[in-house]
């Protein structure tokens, strides 16, 4: 039995992933690889499947476009609006993760193009990818703020230039 008189609404995830590599924080994005919007810059974003939860969903989706596992990813955020997919409507979760890039760099694939930008040099992101992006940015400038969460991107001795640097990028 299915509920009557109620319209089909798809779920997704996008997973925001912020890297620091040792100098700048940056922002890992792949080349979509269908359409609407084949090739332009994305998150990375899947359709969640009848069998699992978000959170799972958010796990597969980033292990199958980036090659990425093993990643702590944080609900961020549900987009909601109507308009955001221009096919069907799409209800996506958002999801964070702030990693050192030095620690994952042999997992990313080449498959999806998967590529790290400087937070100053995002190129134009698809759909509503920039809201969630700077959604998530705040949330990452909040945690900076109370808890000390950026002490783990760095090495066990670092220069007091190298600690501004970061928290200036955050």
């Amino acid at each position: 039995t299915k509920y009557q008189k109620q319209v089909r609404i798809l779920a997704a995830v996008d997973c925001i992933i912020f890297g620091y590599d040792g100098q700048k924080l940056k922002l890992l994005l792949i080349q979509r690889g269908f359409e609407p919007e084949k090739d332009k810059w994305s998150l990375m974003g899947g359709f969640i499947q009848q069998d699992e939860s978000a959170d799972e969903a958010a796990t597969r989706v980033l292990k199958k476009l980036t090659g990425l596992d093993g990643v702590y990813l944080t609900q961020l955020h549900a987009f909601t609006d109507p308009t955001r997919a221009p096919i069907e409507r799409t209800i996506s979760i958002a999801y964070s993760a702030l990693i050192d890039t030095n620690q994952y760099e042999k997992q990313i694939s080449d498959d999806y193009h998967a590529e790290w930008f400087p937070l100053e040099n995002i190129p134009d992101l698809i759909f509503d990818h920039k809201k969630m992006v700077e959604m998530a940015k705040e949330n990452l400038r909040y945690k900076a703020a109370l808890h000390p969460i950026l002490f783990e991107l760095l090495p066990p001795k670092f220069t007091l230039p190298l600690l501004q640097s970061l928290f200036e990028d955050v």
